[in-house]
């Protein structure tokens, strides 16, 4: 897919259109102006719409829809991806954004490279023009380690879906509805592994195989808590969470089986809806 963004002139756009589709007639054309003037694109595109945008404009297309930039990672960023999410997967036209961008641009400086100091500089540390920090907007730093915004873009793109169904008190039981998003991968090649953590401190673990739980479709599980006795948490007033993985079975080609964690979500056991009833 070719994708443009920030043009300005309709008759540049044009001729750039002609010259990059002749070759290659099953490329898809992306414009980021193609919602108000350009008749010519393959997809329709918008940059950083608000979310009274998407749930308004989202399934009324009569072009698929791909966000140019929808998100822009710079600083404390990226934690309105959820609701952009939410709206794109509800929606009957949108297919999906670019994050802007992927890894911050700053730099560290020969000179203080050949004395053995490695600090990183953006725009501030240099005559100008420039546009200060700006080049550091990346879902991760510079140096290429992981961020938090980095675990934020992997728990909204899984594509394995957890949903709160209820605790049972009574017999340490939680209740998860899981729901498979993938469009060709059915959930028998992964099992559920399941982890109750009190006060921070992790409880034994348990485990299941899936089954051939298809695209698109869900299934109810019912989980017992080990190493947990909810009616003491309750009247203890202990923080009881559960975590939640989706792994594969077996080792691939480009990760073992249990160091791919597919799919994590995190879940407080103790709602007030659920032991108070």
């Amino acid at each position: 897919m070719k994708l443009e963004e920030e043009v300005t002139s309709r008759l540049v756009m044009m001729q750039q259109n002609d010259w990059t589709t002749a070759p290659y007639t099953m490329r898809v054309h992306a414009m980021e102006k193609s919602m108000v003037e350009i008749v010519f694109s393959d997809l329709y595109s918008k940059m950083y719409p608000s979310m009274k945008w998407m749930n308004t404009y989202v399934s009324s297309l009569d072009k698929p829809m791909f966000i140019c930039e929808y998100a822009h990672a710079m600083g404390n960023a990226i934690g309105n991806l959820k609701e952009y999410w939410e709206s794109i997967e509800g929606s009957s036209a949108t297919i999906g954004g670019a994050i802007w961008d992927w890894v911050d641009q700053a730099i560290y400086e020969p000179h203080e490279m050949k004395k053995g100091i490695y600090r990183l500089h953006t725009g501030y540390d240099f005559p100008g023009p420039h546009q200060g920090n700006f080049c550091s907007n990346g879902i991760i730093p510079a140096t290429r380690e992981e961020s938090p915004k980095l675990k934020e873009v992997k728990a909204v793109y899984q594509y394995v879906h957890f949903a709160d169904k209820g605790v049972d008190v009574k017999r340490n039981e939680a209740k998860v509805l899981l729901k498979n998003t993938y469009d060709f991968l059915s959930l028998d090649k992964f099992y559920l592994r399941w982890q109750v953590v009190k006060d921070g401190f992790r409880m034994q673990p348990d485990s299941m195989m899936l089954p051939a739980i298809m695209p698109d479709d869900s299934l109810l599980v019912t989980l017992n808590l080990k190493g947990i006795n909810l009616k003491k948490a309750i009247k203890n007033g202990e923080e009881v969470m559960l975590d939640l993985y989706v792994c594969r079975t077996d080792a691939e080609t480009w990760a073992g089986c249990w160091a791919w964690r597919l799919q994590n979500s995190n879940m407080n056991c103790l709602h007030e809806r659920n032991y108070l009833s």
